[in-house]
């Protein structure tokens, strides 16, 4: 009976499995090619969580690279992918062994005893940055890529729409692969939960929202910027307040709980004096990091303080004062009953953060770009916007990376003339987003 079913199913879902499949295989095989040096710092956090006591992590201060700055519950996550390293590490082990001892051509295998080599072997001799442990961060993120994708099908299928077109934009445009397969950044991680939350605000699952929420903050603070929108589209609902106070209630019991592993400390003690400071204070802010945005087109790579006057003004306080129009913009357009204007505030109240507030960096735009193509599956005509944004997005991830080196030659472009390219892109980037706001009316109501 059960094997009945796998077969319907996978008679049902053959094209989109396939489709996945060859994204899965596409994105394997970029793993070995580059490695980002944010992975070396995230590999060396795993491996002290892996050999100490967590509740002495954000205290510990013999880092060879950075201080722990990420939430716990990612600091979690390295240190379960060096569980997972461990665990694949011995299967592998296991199977070598029984290919050698029952003598079942192991010459045939050659591929796999190297890849087992390959897999435990370091980065740099003598270190603990293996290259088993990088490619299973990566390989969690390209897991999520799959998650988004198989929404995008659900959502297509919900909207009655073909699916292929916006599951092999979102496979195959380089910014995904680039991110996840190349880069490995949790920003699809963290975006799975996050676009869950808020598509469960328009079910009778609402009581999962705020833990979907909070796992998404857990995993990436940069979340924060919605929850105005999140506790907008909530209010606007006007039903079912037991049970998202009750969600709400279990979302900071998970984690406190989470929290509370790190620290010998009284746990609001630890939050308030160590654990913020950690998160969002140990860099020094700038008005403008490596993103493509606003202030991009007037500073390009130079490091200015965010407190720099504009006409009297901070930069900073500019860009909050830009962020909250941007968010007034998402909180008028959004029917808490229509999911895609869910999916619209989304993109418009996040790709607005990161386009007027300073201290951006270039991978923040992750969830507003995503939101914008769920959006686009019930709204066709705007496609031509993700399709500009998510263009400049690769170029822009690149600019602050400058690998493979394969891709020297557009280094060389992007640096031309104190970065005039760039500087034209930030500035299509604005324009287009105004222009989009513009086609949308928002004065005169969203109509679908």
């Amino acid at each position: 009976m059960v094997l009945a079913k796998v077969k319907v199913f996978l008679k049902k879902h053959q094209s989109l499995l396939i489709i996945l499949f060859i994204a899965f295989v596409f994105r394997l095989s970029l793993i070995p090619l580059v490695t980002h040096g944010d992975l070396f710092t995230q590999s060396e956090w795993g491996n002290w969580l892996y050999t100490h006591n967590f509740n002495e992590f954000y205290s510990w201060n013999q880092w060879l690279s950075e201080w722990p700055n990420h939430p716990p519950l990612i600091s979690w996550f390295y240190f379960f992918v060096y569980k997972t390293h461990s665990f694949f590490m011995m299967l592998f082990s296991n199977i070598g062994n029984f290919i050698a001892l029952n003598r079942l051509a192991p010459t045939k295998f050659i591929w796999f005893f190297d890849f087992t080599k390959w897999y435990g072997s370091a980065i740099f001799p003598g270190t603990f940055h293996l290259q088993g442990i990088t490619a299973t961060i990566k390989f969690f993120m390209i897991l999520s890529d799959l998650a988004i994708a198989s929404l995008i099908y659900l959502i297509c299928k919900r909207a009655k729409v073909n699916w292929k077109k916006y599951i092999l934009v979102y496979l195959f445009l380089p910014f995904s692969w680039y991110l996840s397969a190349m880069w490995g950044q949790s920003d699809p991680l963290a975006y799975v939960f996050l676009i869950i939350s808020f598509i469960l605000l328009n079910s009778r699952l609402i009581f999962l929202s705020p833990l979907l929420f909070a796992l998404s903050l857990n995993l990436k603070p940069t979340g924060l910027i919605l929850a105005p929108l999140f506790l907008w589209i909530f209010y606007k609902q006007r039903r079912q307040k037991l049970q998202f106070v009750l969600g709400f209630v279990i979302a900071l019991i998970f984690t406190l709980y989470i929290t509370s592993l790190f620290t010998q400390k009284p746990l609001i003690e630890f939050i308030r004096n160590d654990l913020i400071h950690r998160l969002f204070s140990t860099k020094t802010p700038f008005t403008v990091v490596s993103s493509f945005n606003f202030w991009f087109i007037f500073h390009a790579k130079s490091l200015v303080s965010e407190m720099t006057p504009y006409l009297f003004i901070p930069a900073k306080i500019w860009g909050y004062i830009f962020f909250t129009l941007t968010a007034i913009a998402s909180f008028l357009v959004v029917r808490a009953k229509k999911l895609d204007t869910i999916f619209l505030s989304i993109f418009i109240s996040s790709f607005g953060a990161w386009l007027f507030m300073t201290n951006m960096y270039e991978r923040y735009v992750f969830a507003g770009l995503v939101s914008l193509l769920f959006f686009c599956i019930y709204h066709p005509k705007y496609f031509k916007y993700f399709i500009i944004f998510s263009f400049i997005f690769w170029i822009n991830l690149y600019h602050g990376w400058w690998q493979p080196p394969q891709l020297d030659f557009l280094k060389d472009i992007l640096l031309w003339n104190n970065r005039l390219f760039p500087r034209l892109l930030s500035i299509i980037n604005v324009f287009a987003y105004l222009k989009f706001l513009k086609s949308l009316r928002l004065f005169f109501g969203f109509t679908s």
